[in-house]
C-alpha cells in the first residue's frame, strides 16, 4: 500500500494540514498511522465528508457549489469565527467545519426539537446511535401495515415527550425526531395548533434511519460548538463579543506602541 504525508493529503483534498491531522487523530481516515510523529495516509484515501443528518425544508445541500463561491477568501485564516443563526439542516455549517480551521462557532434555531438533536449528537452520540439502530432494526423488516403501526406509535411517543418537557428523555426525543424525519412524508416537520407533530408516514422502502458514520463525524466536528435554541437576534451577542475582543486587542497594541514611543522620548 502506498502512503502520503498529511501535507500531501491537505494539498490533494484542498484543506489545511491541521485539519488532516485532526481527521487522522480522531480516526476518520481508515488505516492512517503515526510514524515518527508524522501521519502517513493511504494514497487511495478519500477526504472524509459529513452531511446533514436529516432532511429540512430550505436545506442548502444542492446549492453548496454556488454558495462556496461566496465564502470569504479569509475564511479559516483571518476569519476563524462562524455564526449560523438559522442552522436548519446544517449543510453550510458542515461544509465549513469540514474544510476550514474555525476556532469558535455559534449555531441557533427556534425549533427546540431540532436544537435538542444537535446537542444530543454533540454530547451523547453513542446513546443516540444505539437508540436509532434499534429503531432501524425493528422498522425495516416490517410489512407496510406493520410499519404504519410502528410509525404512529413512535409519533405518539414523540408528541408525549415533546409536550411533557422531561429533560431526562432528551436522548429518546432526539432519536424519535430523527426517526420520524427519515420515515415521514417528504421529511416534513409540521405541527398542529396544539404543537403536536402530525405528518403522516412516507413511502420509503429502505430509509437510512441510523447513519452511524455520519453521526460520529458530526459529533466530532461540533464538540466545541455553542448550540442555542434562540431567536436569530441572540446571535448578535456572540458577534459583538467577538468583535469587541478583537477591538480591545487592537487598542491594547496601539496603546502599547504609543507608550513605547513616549519612553524613548
Amino acid at each position: 500500500m502506498q502512503y502520503i504525508s498529511a501535507k500531501d493529503a491537505a494539498e490533494k483534498w484542498n484543506i489545511s494540514q491541521r485539519r488532516v491531522t485532526i481527521l487522522c487523530s480522531e480516526g476518520h481516515i481508515p488505516e492512517a498511522s503515526m510514524v515518527d510523529n508524522m501521519w502517513l495516509i493511504p494514497k487511495a484515501s478519500h477526504k472524509p465528508t459529513i452531511k446533514p443528518f436529516l432532511k429540512w425544508v430550505g436545506g442548502k445541500g444542492q446549492l453548496l457549489h454556488d454558495i462556496r463561491k461566496a465564502y470569504p477568501v479569509e475564511l479559516g485564516k483571518e476569519i476563524t469565527k462562524y455564526v449560523e443563526p438559522f442552522v436548519g439542516g446544517g449543510a453550510v455549517l458542515f461544509d465549513v467545519l469540514s474544510n476550514y480551521d474555525i476556532d469558535k462557532v455559534y449555531i441557533s434555531d427556534i425549533n427546540a426539537e431540532l436544537i435538542n438533536s444537535y446537542k444530543t449528537i454533540r454530547d451523547h452520540v453513542n446513546e443516540l446511535i444505539t437508540a436509532l439502530s434499534d429503531m432501524q432494526r425493528k422498522y425495516i423488516p416490517l410489512s407496510t401495515d406493520k410499519r404504519k403501526e410502528y410509525y404512529y406509535e413512535m409519533r405518539k411517543r414523540f408528541n408525549y415527550i415533546k409536550t411533557n418537557s422531561d429533560e431526562s428523555l432528551n436522548i429518546e426525543k432526539a432519536a424519535l425526531f430523527i426517526f420520524l424525519n427519515k420515515t415521514c412524508f417528504n421529511g416534513l416537520y409540521r405541527v398542529n395548533k396544539k404543537g403536536l407533530f402530525n405528518v403522516p408516514m412516507g413511502a420509503y422502502k429502505n430509509p437510512m434511519i441510523c447513519d452511524e458514520l455520519n453521526l460520529r463525524g458530526i459529533s466530532s466536528v461540533i464538540k466545541n460548538v455553542t448550540i442555542m435554541c434562540a431567536d436569530y437576534h441572540e446571535s448578535s451577542k456572540f458577534i459583538v463579543v467577538a468583535g469587541s475582543l478583537k477591538k480591545k486587542k487592537k487598542e491594547k497594541r496601539v496603546s502599547g506602541r504609543i507608550e513605547k514611543k513616549k519612553r524613548k522620548r
